[in-house]
């Protein structure tokens, strides 16, 4: 036998959870496995097979599950970015040492898991707890905020453990975790988890097994038999999924139940997601003269109760960090175009922010965020058009203003904005080429009211001759708290000066 630790299972578990893509409709929990049994060989039970030794007293077969819940929520407190549940399996020691040992794997692994959580963990790139509300909050401050367009889905990851048999030889339990980082759906992962009663040690297949070559030999023939099943009812397969069919029988994917001897075939595995995870069990009747006697069930195996407790609930607040969060995507979304068309010319065109230079930046800043469905595209003019709906839920979002468009008029000042034919403001845009703008941070200071002075570098970049050229403007920027935007900032003040032009 040899010792594993649930923390490594969770770590590669989680692993798994970064395939999803797309967009989730609402998260949901993990749906039950499909469970295929072979027919018994004989009318024996399978719950009934022989007895090898004295059941375990009543005390060793209770069982408390403790379930904690957390939340993490925006810097404004207004959305709620992840729900992760956990849980933790306690076994009635009453002094024993293998059980301790059995216990403290358990609460390791959650305590493991809360340390990633409250951000005091590792940050490695295995540590999805770590990383799924920044993961989140990236996704949900690129979004409308208007809510009129794509709306944000919270993330989550649910992790559950359901017993399946306690005795005096086995401790046996499926792990389930049903997780969503963005994407068009979310991903869900079973484990065994099977412990040696006299040792708290985990079980492998080495141990239960009177050869481990003959016993998987046999399995994978009864696991074929079974998928065929399966595959004549409609489940969809891999073509091919015969010749990994061996794959599912190892030390993590089987687990002891009453139907029998159950083998894990995860998403992706021999099945396309559509599938699910699916659950081959073989009877242990079938099993009689592979397995070890001692391992065999008994009468007691399934004598057992469980208490579910809750702990109380932890919510946290997302801090977001105030360059990766903040800083980069207002910049990177305002730097489609105008970054470079203030001063393409000769003159400055915006050198502060005066309410065209908002408009005009609320308006590449759609574009950035491809909300092509609330914005249009007018090709007699070229430019882009903010509807009026939009125009304050774009300019509060980034500037903590709203403006009065109704007698806007476009002038020498303000060349990049005017009136739309349909309504609205139309914004101007260009074709760079092979010439595209740039920007470096060059410094971030916090002044003494709480907001950030934020200095900036403009030059172009030439992709066919991959080269930069000099700085052709600074900025700096006023970033300032403002509860209302994605962000939790706002731009309320900034300074353009002029270095060179492209021309």
């Amino acid at each position: 036998m040899k010792k594993q630790s649930l923390i490594f299972l969770l770590t590669s578990l989680t692993m798994l959870t970064f395939t999803a893509c797309g967009k989730a409709s609402e998260p949901a929990p993990a749906a039950a496995p499909e469970v295929e049994t072979l027919p018994a060989e004989s009318d024996k039970d399978a719950q009934t097979t022989q007895e090898t030794s004295e059941p375990v007293s009543n005390d060793k077969n209770a069982v408390t599950i403790e379930n904690q819940d957390i939340s993490y929520w925006t810097p404004t407190g207004n959305t709620k970015l992840a729900d992760i549940h956990l849980q933790t399996v306690l076994l009635n020691d009453s002094g024993n040492e293998a059980i301790l040992k059995i216990n403290e794997d358990f609460l390791n692994t959650y305590k493991n898991a809360l340390t990633l959580i409250d951000g005091s963990g590792s940050s490695g790139e295995s540590d999805f707890l770590y990383k799924l509300p920044a993961s989140a909050y990236e996704q949900y401050a690129s979004m409308d905020a208007s809510g009129n367009g794509e709306t944000f889905s919270p993330y989550y990851y649910y992790q559950d453990y359901s017993v399946q048999r306690i005795d005096n030889m086995v401790f046996s339990i499926l792990a389930e975790s049903d997780s969503y980082c963005g994407g068009a759906h979310g991903s869900q992962y079973q484990y065994g988890i099977n412990y040696d009663m006299n040792t708290g040690e985990i079980l492998t297949i080495a141990d239960i097994s009177d050869n481990t070559d003959t016993f998987i030999s046999y399995c994978t023939e009864q696991l074929l038999t079974l998928a065929a099943d399966k595959e004549a009812n409609g489940t969809v397969f891999f073509e091919g999924y015969q010749d990994n069919i061996a794959d599912i029988i190892s030390d993590d994917t089987f687990y002891f139940s009453k139907e029998g001897l159950c083998f894990i075939s995860q998403e992706y595995m021999l099945q396309p997601y559509s599938s699910g995870t699916i659950v081959f069990c073989i009877p242990y009747e079938d099993l009689k003269d592979y397995v070890k006697a001692d391992y065999y069930p008994t009468n007691a195996s399934w004598n057992f109760e469980i208490t579910d407790t809750e702990k109380e609930p932890i919510t946290y607040t997302y801090q977001a960090d105030f360059h990766d969060d903040v800083v980069v995507p207002m910049l990177d979304s305002f730097l489609s175009w105008t970054g470079l068309l203030y001063f393409y010319g000769d003159d400055v065109q915006f050198d502060s922010l005066t309410p065209e230079a908002a408009l005009s930046m609320a308006g590449f800043a759609i574009i950035s965020n491809y909300a092509y469905d609330e914005a249009w595209y007018d090709d007699s003019v070229g430019g882009y058009a903010i509807p009026d709906s939009l125009i304050n839920a774009y300019t509060e979002n980034y500037f903590g203003k709203t403006y009065d468009i109704s007698s806007f008029q476009a002038s020498e000042l303000s060349p990049m904005v005017e009136p739309a034919s349909q309504g609205g403001l139309l914004v101007q845009v260009g074709d760079w080429g092979l010439v595209a703008p740039k920007y470096e941070v060059t410094d971030t200071t916090k002044n003494d009211d709480g907001s950030y002075t934020v200095s900036v570098n403009y030059f172009a970049y030439d992709y066919e001759l991959s080269q930069e050229s000099d700085t052709l403007a600074t900025a700096d920027y006023i970033f300032t708290p403002y509860s209302n935007s994605t962000f939790g900032y706002v731009i309320t003040d900034m300074k353009f000066t002029q270095i060179g032009t492209l021309l």
